[in-house]
């Protein structure tokens, strides 16, 4: 059998696997040293799992959950290769900075992936807990100046200060193509199976002499 596919059906199952890549494409949030932006979160009471961050080729912007951290019964390649996860908490964001592409289109009000380790998990449990006590519904559409004060501050900021709860319909109206869907957290962050890890192990530069620069995700200067 020849390895070269044909016809119209053979395409469309290729755009069928592009469609489902791009919207399993989740964009982390991540704040300059020294700035200030404006957030809306979409939802809360927010998925907690063990992560890992890979070096690849220079690039440590690689990110794999750790499957032991969802089932103990099951073995992770990365543990196992010498690499240790973190604890992060997910949540789904609207990002209202703006900011032109190579090809001049402006951007802004986009939806990404707002991923806290402990530090900054704490600072947003607090605020859920402050705005439940009065019946409000948590950080669900609540609107934050957020400042990441230095390098050495989490990537996604480490002060929030409230600006506004948005309603359902105000934020639809705001928001790039009126998506206020959260993120199907069970596709993006499944577990590669161990064919994967495997293979993204050999990419990535453990074992090197450089390895010992390993950042921590929320110290990574971008």
């Amino acid at each position: 059998m020849s390895w070269l596919k044909r016809g119209y059906d053979e395409l469309e199952k290729k755009d069928k696997e592009m469609e489902d890549r791009r919207s399993n494409t989740a964009y982390r949030f991540w704040i300059p040293s020294g700035n200030t932006t404006k957030i809306i979160f979409v939802d809360d009471n927010p998925p907690i799992i063990g992560e890992h961050q890979l070096k690849i080729n220079g690039d440590w912007k690689n990110w794999h959950t750790c499957p032991a951290s969802i089932d103990s019964k099951d073995e992770c390649g990365y543990c196992k290769a010498g690499d240790r996860p973190y604890s992060a908490a997910f949540y789904t964001i609207i990002d209202m900075t703006e900011w032109t592409d190579k090809k001049g289109v402006k951007h802004a009000n986009e939806k990404k992936l707002f991923v806290a380790k402990q530090k900054t998990w704490n600072k947003l449990k607090m605020k859920s807990r402050k705005y439940k006590q009065k019946e409000e519904n948590g950080l669900v559409y609540v609107c934050f100046d957020v400042s990441r004060s230095s390098s050495d501050a989490s990537s996604v900021g480490d002060d929030f200060e409230f600006v506004k709860r948005y309603t359902e319909q105000e934020l639809k109206a705001i928001a790039t193509k009126g998506d206020i869907t959260p993120f199907d957290y069970e596709k993006i962050l499944k577990p590669k199976g161990k064919e994967d890890v495997m293979r993204t192990l050999a990419k990535t530069d453990m074992g090197n002499d450089d390895t010992d620069d390993y950042q921590d995700e929320e110290d990574i200067k971008f």
